[in-house]
């Protein structure tokens, strides 16, 4: 907004970079139907699209045609497989409700909880890194997400009680995600197998966030597209298209990159 604005009165937009905190290596998701733009996503970009605040203002700028005077002026020694807890720098939340680097990168999948009825633990001390709602058993559905053998991340039990947001004052179960190893962790796989499991083992307790008379579903600004419209398709089949799309997209992008 800033840089269409700035375009309008020709004025000049200077930034000054800061390293993107889940690391720039590999996109992961969707690219966003424009038909499907809104607050939480706008741009037809991966959902995991690992640029800089910089580098997405290159982005940004050339294709989306806004045509602003930019100056972005680069950060010092960060490379592209540098997450932000590698760095010295004091770490400062981007959100109340990441609170972590971990939170960061769980955040990527598991905010399609927020289109659901589950609790994505706001109200609790790990939001976005636990997941869960009353009619969940906890313990059986950890020991289903350890055997799916995902890789970086390993599922525990949780019980809580979330002070605000879904679920405010009422205990619940779940799981906790504890990230072995970020490098290899893939958030947006994590967190649609998660949905879709937790859908199979309480078809009758889970829902949809309601439509509320809008013309789409909050999963599906959420998600960037209409794969959740009506029934979605099986998770193999839904990630398999976006693992496509977010490779075509890296490769899109990599002409904009500031950092090897």
């Amino acid at each position: 907004y800033a840089m269409q604005d700035c375009a309008k009165a020709g004025k000049r937009v200077l930034v000054f970079d800061r390293i993107n905190p889940i690391g720039g290596v590999r996109p992961e998701g969707t690219v966003l139907d424009p038909a499907f733009a809104s607050f939480v996503g706008r741009f037809p970009l991966a959902t995991r699209y690992n640029l800089t605040m910089g580098e997405y203002a290159r982005y940004i700028n050339d294709t989306q045609h806004i045509a602003c005077n930019l100056t972005v002026v680069s950060a010092e020694g960060w490379t592209r497989d540098c997450f932000y807890d590698e760095t010295d720098l004091m770490w400062i939340a981007p959100s109340p409700n990441l609170p972590s680097v971990d939170g960061c990168l769980c955040y990527i999948g598991t905010c399609l909880a927020e289109g659901t009825n589950l609790s994505e633990g706001r109200g609790t001390t790990r939001p976005f890194e636990m997941i869960g709602a009353p009619f969940v058993d906890g313990a059986a559905l950890a020991g289903t997400m350890n055997r799916e053998g995902l890789p970086g991340v390993i599922f525990t039990a949780a019980c809580f009680t979330p002070y605000a947001s879904k679920h405010k004052g009422e205990p619940c179960e779940g799981v906790l995600l504890h990230v072995s190893d970020a490098h290899a962790f893939r958030p947006v796989r994590t967190g649609v197998t998660l949905l879709y499991r937790i859908r199979e083992m309480w078809p009758r307790q889970f829902r949809w966030k309601p439509r509320d008379g809008k013309p789409r579903r909050f999963i599906s600004l959420l998600a960037g597209c209409g794969a959740f419209e009506d029934e979605p398709p099986a998770p193999e089949a839904l990630l398999a298209a976006w693992e496509a799309d977010s490779a075509a997209f890296a490769r899109r992008k990599a002409a904009y990159h500031l950092y090897k």
